[in-house]
C-alpha cells in the first residue's frame, strides 16, 4: 500500500517493511519495518544506531488514511520524514 502527504512525500508499506521517497533529503531513516494489529500500525527504524518506533492509530475514510500517534508532544516519525511537528496526518492512499 501506498500513501502520500500533500506533494512531498510518498511512503510504501510492503510486506512488513516501510520506505519513504520525497523531497526531504537524507533523513535519519527512509526504511524499516511495520507490523499491524488491527487498526495499530507500528513502525520502526534505526537511526545512529539506535532502534526506534513509534505507534499510530489508523482510520480509514475512502481514499484517505489518518495516521493519529501514541506519543505525546512530538511525532519523531512525522517530523523525520515531513518536518512537521503535527501528531496527527492524513495521507492519500495510492
Amino acid at each position: 500500500m501506498r500513501f502520500t502527504k500533500l506533494r512531498n512525500g510518498l511512503i510504501t508499506l510492503s510486506n512488513g517493511n516501510w520506505s519513504y521517497s520525497g523531497d526531504k533529503s537524507s533523513p535519519a531513516a527512509s526504511n524499516g519495518t511495520y507490523t499491524v494489529s488491527g487498526n495499530k500500525l507500528t513502525v520502526k527504524w534505526n537511526a545512529s544506531g539506535y532502534e526506534v518506533s513509534e505507534s499510530f492509530t489508523i482510520a480509514e475514510s475512502g481514499s484517505n488514511s489518518t495516521w493519529k500517534s501514541e506519543n505525546t508532544g512530538v511525532s519523531t516519525f512525522f517530523s523525520m520524514l515531513f518536518g512537521v511537528t503535527s501528531l496527527e496526518m492524513t495521507f492519500t492512499k495510492l
